[in-house]
């Protein structure tokens, strides 16, 4: 969270590694819509730019294949991982809160009070490597959590959290 924000963390959601580094359900592992949810793309497409620009100023300053290469993935990579480490799903005492990027950072906050139900789900061989989705349900949508390292033991801490939330509110 931000330092503007002084309500207590209870616990991050991180996709699993796992997840992300099966590209294409080739074996049944993952599927593709969670692979092309887990690319960041307004950091693959910033990459590109810089990459771009780079080919174009770079050799005006060096024309060493063993400096321009490296320069030329850095300026690809950068904006890539500056963009996974700040994608941020906490849940803390009063909502679920979702975090994403490095340029125009985008909030948003599902209310622990709205949540209607909570459920997990296995892809073909998720359960096998304890990787799967968990779905929040709530009066206007769901939120789709993909690629979750123990989708069911999350989803009750997510429902464990809202209770505790209602207790503390005394609406529960």
């Amino acid at each position: 969270m931000t330092a503007h924000s002084p309500e207590r963390e209870l616990f991050e959601l991180r996709p699993s590694l796992l997840s992300a580094l099966v590209p294409v359900d080739l074996t049944g592992l993952y599927s593709l819509d969670v692979q092309f949810a887990l690319v960041p793309w307004r950091g693959l497409v910033l990459g590109l730019v810089l990459l771009v620009a780079g080919m174009v100023v770079f050799p005006k300053v060096t024309s060493r294949a063993e400096i321009l290469i490296p320069a030329l993935l850095v300026l690809l990579a950068a904006p890539m991982g500056l963009e996974v480490m700040h994608r941020r799903d906490v849940v803390t005492e009063s909502a679920l809160v979702r975090q994403r990027g490095v340029l125009g950072r985008v909030r948003s906050r599902v209310h622990l009070a709205e949540i209607s139900r909570v459920e997990y789900s296995f892809p073909r061989w998720g359960r096998f490597w304890d990787v799967g989705d968990i779905v929040i349900f709530k009066s206007d949508g769901r939120v789709l959590l993909r690629g979750i390292r123990r989708p069911d033991a999350v989803a009750q801490l997510i429902l464990d959290a809202k209770a505790r939330s209602l207790k503390r509110n005394g609406t529960g």
